[in-house]
């Protein structure tokens, strides 16, 4: 049995962390798998399947220590972290995440197979690349080492093509979406004291400025000044709440805007909602606008990498300009209108072919396996 290292920041509740329980949980029975984090810590360690080996770099995790560990890595050379942080053979080493994990496996033995995953839009969230000092020579360097990029969409490998010139070898390779899961999960009741009252916005992420929030309740403001009945439940934990919660308050739009945390079973809430929002300034894929169109939920989300290419430009939802009067727009265009959800809701249904677990799943054991063509 093959045997496969998944290497990832932390297993926190964003959506590449999901993902990759969902992929490491349906290939159990297939490899030999181990997932390292750099940080012990993140909600999604249980979900996994219990043959797969967890392991991480460092048990601290607290934000100074992060953020200590973090400048480290950014300045040692990537064969020295590969040296200090992973131990053990494998066929396959994958780096899951942009960033410090790219850096790290890309520092590790050519003779054994090595695949990088792009989630985002590296042009547009440039962030993800701080981890390469000095250069983006740098960032070239490690990334023509890989054996296969994988980029979460034909949006992110475009932009992944114009952040580094030169050979790379890149797969777009959508994130797995279990459509059956997916709607037993919503099934079960919440885990949140929330009650549907009115005509609701349901939005999922990790509370960071790439998410646009900050816009979306600004968003909010104008269109509860004009008298509309409406309300917003974000899920989610990140840096940004504090700052967010602030906002709203400044903003006088705490009754309308509803702050949940993380939920165990979020699908319960998308699937109440009346629909679903993403507000984001930048995405590879959006893991939460593929997950509402699972559901059947009508969805709106500003023109960026992932959904624009989920909604196919707009045919399969209502895209907006991706700026605080595209979000205002959009949001009120469904208030006022609320006999276009039902197109909207079967568009969604309509699109869920788009999305199949099974040949995800195949072709990423390509990719693993050194058997994909180019």
């Amino acid at each position: 049995m093959r045997k496969l290292l998944f290497l990832i920041d932390t297993l926190g509740g964003g959506g590449a962390e999901k993902v990759l329980v969902t992929v490491v949980n349906s290939l159990v029975e297939r490899y030999d798998i181990t997932v390292q984090t750099l940080f012990d810590e993140g909600v999604y360690r249980e979900k996994l399947n219990e043959q797969i080996k967890y392991r991480y770099c460092f048990k601290e995790s607290g934000k100074n220590f992060r953020r200590i560990m973090q400048r480290v890595m950014k300045y040692t050379p990537s064969n020295l972290l590969y040296k200090w942080l992973i131990s053990g053979n494998y066929d396959c080493e994958i780096a899951f995440l942009e960033g410090a994990t790219t850096k790290i496996i890309s520092g590790g033995n050519s003779s054994v197979r090595r695949v990088a995953w792009v989630h985002t839009d590296l042009a547009a969230f440039p962030d993800s690349i701080s981890a390469f000092y000095p250069s983006k020579r740098t960032l070239f360097s490690a990334y023509s080492v890989f054996d296969t990029v994988c980029c979460v969409s034909k949006q992110a490998e475009e932009s992944l093509k114009q952040v580094v010139s030169g050979n790379v070898k890149t797969k777009v390779v959508y994130n797995p979406i279990n459509i059956v899961s997916i709607n037993e999960r919503a099934k079960h009741l919440g885990d949140k004291a929330w009650v549907k009252r009115c005509f609701t916005f349901c939005t999922v992420g990790r509370l960071v400025q790439q998410k646009g929030f900050d816009r979306l309740l600004t968003a909010v403001k104008i269109l509860k000044q004009e008298g509309k009945i409406f309300e917003v439940c974000i899920f989610g934990t990140g840096p940004e709440e504090k700052n967010l919660r602030s906002l709203a308050k400044n903003l006088d739009i705490e009754d309308v805007v509803h702050f949940l945390g993380f939920s165990s079973n979020v699908e319960y809430y998308m699937k109440k909602a009346d629909v679903y929002i993403c507000s984001s300034r930048a995405e590879g894929f959006s893991l939460t606008v593929a997950e509402a169109i699972a559901l059947g939920v009508a969805v709106i989300s500003t023109e960026c990498t992932g959904p624009t290419e989920i909604l196919d430009d707009g045919k399969f939802g209502i895209l907006m300009t991706n700026s605080t009067e595209g979000i205002y727009k959009g949001m009120k265009q469904v208030i006022e209108n609320p006999e276009i959800l039902s197109d909207l809701r079967k568009k969604s249904i309509e699109r869920r072919d788009f999305f199949n677990i099974d040949e995800v799943l195949d072709q990423i054991c390509k990719i693993v396996d050194g058997k994909e063509d180019f």
